[in-house]
């Protein structure tokens, strides 16, 4: 490794416009940088020789945990500190970038490949890349360059697999489903990493093919369960100067697409008054996700999101909307490093100190 990585730091001195010629394979400076680095690691073995290819045209320390399928999540915080997530728990990668140089332009080539592009002015990316959905922090932010990978699944999750696991028991499973059938409004609730997208998924796995969901994201994740239903993604100003499209637009513009079913990968601001007004008003059987850590975490937070998108309504009115709207909140969560259903509520009443809720599950 030591030798490799001398070999690194003479190739880069020798490459001054190393960062830039590596973002496109078809410039014509390619080959040329490749027999430079052909030449540079001779005198190395062949699985170094390998290494350092990939270090700079591959993936470079990610190779083999990108491939491995039990690895959820990856995070990257500097060229150094690579860790990932595999059986619910963290271990420290022991390969590393070989100097930040060829950590930061692996970044580049990312955003390069995704068509994204992140400097001082657009600090921070979020898009698809493979199977992973990349989150990446510019350096004048975060010091260096910090990269969070998430796994989408090859396979969608259905119900009968979450059994399998044993997420859940049968008689939570018979209430789940029956929530669906019977068009229950659901909110999903769970923490970072809990199975939100998971169990979301599962669900329009169950939900029928007559049925038309419009699937509203900011990030792609969610599986549209039949040929009938449309998937929304929402859009950031690009650094073509396109216009920003939030999911509160997205939602307006899918209550004119004949929805039966409105789904929302995460609600995170003021959309959600917009979501729970469409609930509110005929389009039953949709389903939400919100980041809380239980059903009552999940009905104070919901209130504050409302609230950024009527700030002059009143509390009584936000909860009573919320009563109208809602009709089920799953919580999902993790108990010793592995995913549980933690509970399926409904919201009884609204009292004079605020909603009541019933565990269903008990």
């Amino acid at each position: 490794m030591t030798d490799m990585i001398q070999i690194n730091e003479n190739f880069v001195q020798q490459i001054p416009f190393l960062e830039k010629s590596f973002l496109d394979r078809s410039t014509d400076v390619f080959p040329e940088l490749r027999d430079r680095l052909l030449k540079f690691s001779e005198s190395l073995d062949l699985n170094h020789k390998e290494r350092l290819e990939e270090e700079y045209f591959g993936t470079g320390p990610l190779a083999d945990i990108i491939e491995d399928a039990e690895i959820n999540e990856i995070v990257i915080n500097d060229h150094q500190d690579i860790f990932y997530e595999k059986a619910g728990s963290w271990h420290q990668l022991d390969d590393h970038f070989l100097s930040p140089m060829t950590y930061k332009n692996f970044i580049q080539r990312l955003c390069h490949e995704t068509g994204s592009k992140i400097d001082q002015q657009e600090p921070f990316v979020c898009v698809k890349w493979g199977q992973f959905r990349a989150h990446i922090t510019e350096e004048s932010i975060s010091g260096v360059p910090c990269l969070c990978l998430r796994r989408h699944p090859n396979e969608h999750w259905n119900f009968k697999k979450l059994l399998d696991y044993d997420w859940c028991s049968d008689y939570q499973m018979e209430l789940l489903q029956k929530c669906i059938e019977e068009r229950n409004n659901i909110l999903v609730v769970g923490a970072t990493g809990s199975g939100k997208t998971s169990f979301m998924n599962s669900c329009l796995d169950y939900i029928g093919v007559e049925d038309r969901c419009i699937l509203l994201e900011d990030t792609d994740e969610l599986y549209v369960p039949n040929p009938l239903s449309v998937k929304l993604l929402a859009r950031l100003k690009s650094s073509e100067n396109l216009p920003s499209i939030s999911l509160g637009d997205l939602i307006h513009q899918s209550l004119r697409m004949r929805p039966d079913r409105l789904i929302l990968g995460e609600a995170r601001g003021a959309e959600a008054k917009d979501l729970l007004m469409a609930m509110a008003t005929g389009h039953s059987g949709s389903i939400a996700s919100l980041h809380a850590s239980n059903a009552q975490e999940a009905i104070l937070r919901l209130e504050m999101l409302i609230q950024l998108g009527a700030p002059h309504w009143s509390l009584e009115a936000i909860r009573r909307l919320i009563l109208l709207s809602i009709q089920s909140i799953i919580v999902v969560g993790k108990e010793n490093g592995v995913r549980k259903l933690q509970g399926i509520w409904k919201i009884v009443s609204l009292e004079q100190f605020g909603l009541i809720l019933q565990q269903l599950d008990r």
